[in-house]
């Protein structure tokens, strides 16, 4: 028991920094160079960002963090309470999939269903939870020959797959 708390510990102080020493200057520099990537979009990470826990800043990357705070100020201004975008990640090799959509039980477990019934495979997933009740999920997938999906078809399969099952127009249990 005491290897695996030690263990844990570890990890935690490697992932995120310890708590007390690095992880608040992590963070605001991370900040910056998402204002940075934002242009004039920059006052995003101040609103939206507001929202979001220092482990959010420190587990994602600069440029998906930019790219969900654009999609959660646009599905907010429209007044959705659901929002999926897919695109090509030539740099990891994988179609990311970002999700925002309130948080409640067994949202991952429905996101995940309705990516593997559009034929992907998650090859990472990051779910964070912010203040105000909402998910920011990101998966990165791929087809069964471990590319990432490229036809917009494709992607807005996948897109359907998770709306469908979010908004239980789908069994997910017969059908995984």
């Amino acid at each position: 028991q005491l290897l695996g708390e030690l263990y844990d510990a570890a990890e935690e102080r490697l992932r995120l920094g310890h708590m007390r020493q690095g992880r608040t200057q992590k963070v605001a520099a991370k900040k910056v160079r998402v204002a940075e990537l934002l242009g004039e979009r920059g006052h995003l990470v101040e609103e939206v960002g507001a929202l979001l826990r220092d482990a959010y800043w420190i587990a994602e990357p600069e440029d998906i963090i930019a790219s969900n705070l654009e999609q959660y100020a646009a599905s907010r201004s429209g007044g959705e309470q659901l929002s999926v975008a897919c695109a090509v990640d030539a740099v990891r090799g994988a179609t990311r999939v970002s999700v925002i959509a309130a948080d409640h039980p067994g949202l991952f477990y429905r996101m995940a269903g309705g990516i593997h019934l559009a034929g992907a495979n998650i090859i990472d997933a990051r779910i964070h939870t912010a203040t105000n009740g909402y998910a920011f999920d990101n998966f990165l997938v791929q087809d069964q020959h471990g590319q990432p999906f490229r036809e917009d078809a494709q992607m807005e399969r996948i897109a359907k797959g998770i709306r469908d099952a979010l908004l239980a127009r789908t069994q997910l249990v017969p059908k995984l």
